[in-house]
């Protein structure tokens, strides 16, 4: 089920993050952009695949709700997603924007040679292009960055040289930075707006789902053994710790979207004042490692509620 790839997808996280902390504490200030960008590209990642787990709950919902009437039968509506296809892709893609932005960010800051620059920009064009279509697509408005923007983008990159002059890589990044930073605080603050109306969703999906399967108990418990009634009531006590785990996954991800946004702006501070590390910027990078935590706990509850 695409649900329990989305929790896997926190086990995966906590090892990332470690990584993250232990860039922490290095000496070089731009192995703090890594750090920031591993964890920024982590959690971008987490909240794309919350819309799926959307979908998902909403099409086990119909199942279950088909399952507990003998008069009912599945028809064309009961695969029915809630996002559509087109909806769900524009926001998927917006995310993964984020996502390759990150990474290409931290990408720039450890390359060693020419080529790695140059693939390197050519992700952040990448990412910053489907940034600016896919939010387009869902708004009906432009993100606030500009075709000037990315050319005074492509600019500084280039200035960088063959020799990767560690000032002109600086230079980049600190302009990188600053051009994007309006545009990452409205990608990230689309998702978090969206999510607590698909949260009440999600809830919605699986109460329903444990209501149906407490009123099936209810008409079969007469004819059930001892270990029979048993097993049916750990079931149903699996899908109610369903609903409190998705909950906080859910509040997981919008504090996730905020959390990106606290720490680019962090990352943006530092450098327009020519600093690539602050005591700032290591909190928020901190936080964001608390999160991960956070989340892989609620992924470790979910497996055994399934289970």
């Amino acid at each position: 089920m695409a649900g329990k790839s989305i929790f896997r997808t926190a086990l995966a996280s906590a090892t990332l993050f470690a990584i993250a902390i232990f860039w922490a504490g290095c000496a070089v200030p731009l192995n703090h952009v890594g750090a920031f960008s591993q964890a920024s590209a982590d959690l971008a990642k987490q909240a794309a695949d919350a819309y799926e787990y959307v979908n998902e709950t909403t099409i086990e919902q119909h199942i279950s709700d088909i399952a507990a009437d003998p008069n009912l039968s599945p028809d064309d509506d009961t695969f029915e997603k809630l996002i559509v296809d087109s909806d769900l892709a524009a926001r998927i893609s917006l995310l993964r924007g984020v996502e390759n932005y990150a990474k290409a960010l931290g990408d720039l800051a450890s390359a060693d040679f020419r080529k790695e620059i140059d693939a390197a920009s050519k992700d952040l064009y990448g990412s910053l292009g489907k940034l600016q279509n896919t939010y387009a697509s869902i708004k009906k408005e432009p993100l606030p960055l500009s075709d000037k923007d990315l050319a005074i983008i492509a600019t500084a990159i280039d200035l960088i040289g063959t020799t990767i002059a560690e000032k002109q890589r600086r230079a980049a990044l600190k302009t990188i930075v600053i051009q994007t930073n309006f545009s990452i605080q409205n990608a990230m603050k689309l998702v978090s707006s969206e999510i607590p109306a698909l949260k009440s969703l999600v809830l919605a999906n699986l109460d329903v789902i444990w209501t149906d399967k407490v009123k099936a108990y209810q008409k079969e418990v007469m004819g059930l053994s001892f270990d029979q009634r048993v097993a049916k009531l750990r079931d149903i006590r699996k899908s109610y710790e369903c609903i409190d785990i998705a909950s906080r996954l859910l509040d997981g991800i919008v504090s996730a979207s905020r959390k990106i946004s606290d720490a680019h702006a962090a990352l943006q501070e530092a450098v327009k004042a020519d600093k690539f590390t602050t005591e700032k910027m290591v909190k928020e990078i901190k936080n964001l490692t608390e999160l991960a935590k956070s989340i892989k706990q609620f992924h470790d509850k979910l497996l055994t509620a399934k289970e």
